[in-house]
């Protein structure tokens, strides 16, 4: 009777070994798909960033070309700007040099001190600076 419950025993135990060393070699196989799988997808996921960044490249070189043309047209459009906008025009009405234009620039500069007499000190119509 021990014989024969050693048997079933070493049977059992052997049954069980083979039962987890097949479920191990399962499990690593599905997970050796599951990685092959993941790795496919991350190489698709790769190939697509890489294909998208080749497309926004010609994009910027694009751009750069397209900046370097309207830096081309424009600098010397700048140019004609400055050079109208810098000649001198002749104008045909002349300076007020009025007494009242003088006493005008005077009070708005602040200069228009008057001596004790009553004459501003800094009458540039008269020629006269200083207190006189």
């Amino acid at each position: 009777m021990i014989v024969k419950s050693l048997i079933i025993l070493v049977f059992m135990a052997s049954l069980t070994g083979i039962y987890m060393m097949g479920h191990r070699s399962g499990y690593n196989q599905a997970t050796v798909k599951y990685e092959q799988r993941i790795q496919a997808k991350d190489n698709e996921i790769e190939a697509k960033n890489q294909k998208v960044e080749r497309a926004l490249m010609a994009v910027k070189r694009h751009a750069a070309k397209k900046i370097t043309q309207v830096e081309q047209h424009f600098i010397p459009i700048e140019r004609e700007v400055v050079r109208y906008v810098s000649k001198k025009e002749p104008t045909h009405c002349q300076s007020d040099y009025s007494e009242w234009m003088q006493l005008h620039n005077q009070a708005a500069s602040g200069l228009s001190e008057t001596d004790p007499r009553g004459r501003l000190s800094h009458d540039t119509a008269t020629g006269k600076i200083g207190n006189h």
